[in-house]
């Protein structure tokens, strides 16, 4: 395998999805629209961003490092072209490729932004391998299923995406135009989320919900796994990927987890809502006697509002307070997620939080976080402990990260704490914490479907697939085989190498 196509895939640092955003409303600035959409979901992707523009004959794209608002404020123009009718957004963190993959991407009169990870890019880029660009060759997953596809037969440009798109494995949540069309398309799983709006004088797509408001849109329906959308002046036409075939469903879980905005409704579920339902389980799993509960900023604040308002944390006495705060201002040019940050998470994670050290000091505290990655915490323990903390009790609103994702979120097998160290006592020590206990796989699931669920479920692997979700990352049991997702570090090593570092890689996991 050449080295092109060992760098098709994801780095070892865990990062967070990517966002897209369509707009279809002739007369409308729907560039915009388009970065209204991409300031409210800069949460999914902080690398770059960019926007293309369509007036039914051409493009007018433009593109850049940092988040969208700074992008379009300080560096960039949003494009404009006269008589515009639909643009395509996109704001990235990388799952594989350099600078020249910044999206959207266009070829030959297509433009394609993308969501997800696709397992089979390596073999793909075989045929359609991109072409160098400015001296420079786009190396992703993107890149490769925008040449696949535009260079599909068809009568129509409907027909050459449809089958096209049936080619691609893996995860996708895609926004694509021609000069005088919008789609949407989600791969036949539904790893991803996409959901459609309506807005005055025509429609959106976006990868969130919460997108909608600002882009003056209201929420229509999701785009179905296995569905593909074609937006023009007739409206919304639907069409399937494989009407007799259907996928089995494997909604990605940590897109409730951590991915999606607390305001979202993700899946048909509000986010906000299950985040307090898990919170709820902590209090009630592993009740213990402390003097506050706590969260981490800000991705843990919904689990902390449930753990606090439970029956049991009321009979205990433990109420919520803010020990840890963020600095608001801090992230504005880089983005306020380290855990999607390219590069510098440990480093970023010692200085976002502070402690309000009158609230910690002298008591035992139970601290509430949505997922351990790979251990910073252990700099956020080490603050507490500092700042006079008697006991620190961690809580976790999800089962132990013990499995790389092959479909978006790029964690890396050896960058997992609970891969490291399986024991939850060696955890625990690691992190600086006097206890750790986290959510069951049935717990999570429970919480997802808001309906009680036997209690055996919490050894039962196949949990999540039963409920329609995947849980890999939890499990190692993957809902598809996995070939060409090669972490990028393992990719470079094996170039050095002459290849053979990276070809474990390409064997379904076990």
């Amino acid at each position: 395998m050449g080295a092109v196509a060992r760098l098709a895939g994801r780095p070892e640092e865990p990062r967070d999805e990517c966002a897209v955003v369509g707009v279809f409303a002739p007369g409308r600035p729907v560039g915009r629209v388009a970065l209204a959409g991409l300031i409210e979901l800069n949460h999914r992707g902080q690398e770059s961003a960019g926007i293309a523009v369509a007036d039914g004959a051409r493009f007018a794209i433009a593109k850049g490092a940092g988040i969208a608002e700074v992008v379009f404020t300080f560096n960039r123009e949003v494009p404009e072209l006269p008589g515009q009718r639909l643009a395509v957004g996109h704001d990235r963190y990388s799952t594989s490729g350099g600078a020249c993959d910044a999206q959207p991407l266009e070829f030959n009169g297509l433009v394609i932004a993308h969501n997800g990870h696709l397992t089979n890019a390596a073999q793909l880029r075989e045929e359609y391998r991109p072409p160098s660009v400015d001296g420079a060759r786009p190396e992703s997953d993107t890149a490769v299923a925008l040449q696949l596809l535009c260079h599909t037969a068809g009568r129509t440009p409907t027909e050459r995406l449809l089958a096209g798109v049936r080619r691609l494995q893996g995860a996708y949540a895609m926004v694509l135009a021609t000069a005088d069309t919008l789609f949407g398309v989600r791969d036949p799983h539904g790893f991803r989320p996409l959901v459609l709006g309506h807005t005055d004088g025509g429609w959106v797509l976006a990868s969130e919900t919460a997108a909608f408001p600002r882009m003056g849109a209201t929420y229509e329906r999701e785009i179905e796994p296995g569905e593909l959308v074609a937006i023009d002046e007739r409206g919304v036409t639907s069409y399937a990927l494989a009407p007799l075939s259907p996928a089995p469903l494997a909604r990605c879980i940590f897109e409730l987890v951590y991915v999606s905005r607390p305001d979202s409704c993700t899946f048909g579920r509000w986010v906000e809502p299950f985040r307090r339902r898990t919170g709820e389980m902590l209090a009630r799993k592993a009740p213990v006697r402390a003097d506050l509960v706590m969260a981490v900023p800000r991705s843990g604040i919904a689990a902390t509002v449930g753990f606090a308002a439970s029956e049991v944390a009321r009979g205990l006495g433990v109420a919520y307070e803010e020990g840890l705060l963020t600095n608001a201002y801090a992230g504005l040019a880089s983005g306020f997620r380290t855990f999607i940050r390219p590069t510098g998470r440990d480093a970023a994670a010692v200085i976002k939080y502070s402690v309000v050290e009158p609230v910690v000091r002298g008591r035992d505290l139970i601290v509430v976080d949505d997922s351990v990655v790979r251990g910073s915490f252990r700099h956020v323990a080490a603050k507490l402990r500092a700042s006079g903390a008697r006991s620190i009790h961690l809580r976790i609103a999800s089962p132990p990260l013990v499995g790389g994702c092959r479909y978006g979120v790029d964690f890396g097998d050896g960058e997992l704490l609970a891969h490291q160290l399986p024991a939850v006592e060696d955890r625990a020590r690691r992190l600086g914490v006097d206890s750790l206990v986290h959510v069951s796989w049935r717990e999570l699931v429970q919480a997802a479907v808001d309906e009680e669920l036997p209690p055996g479920a919490d050894d039962d692997p196949e949990v999540f697939a039963r409920h329609g979700f995947c849980g890999a990352c939890f499990t190692r049991r993957y809902p598809t085989e996995e070939t060409g997702a090669i972490p990028r570090r393992v990719a470079a090593a094996a170039e050095r190498a002459g290849g053979d570092a990276a070809d474990t890689w390409l064997r379904p996991p076990t």
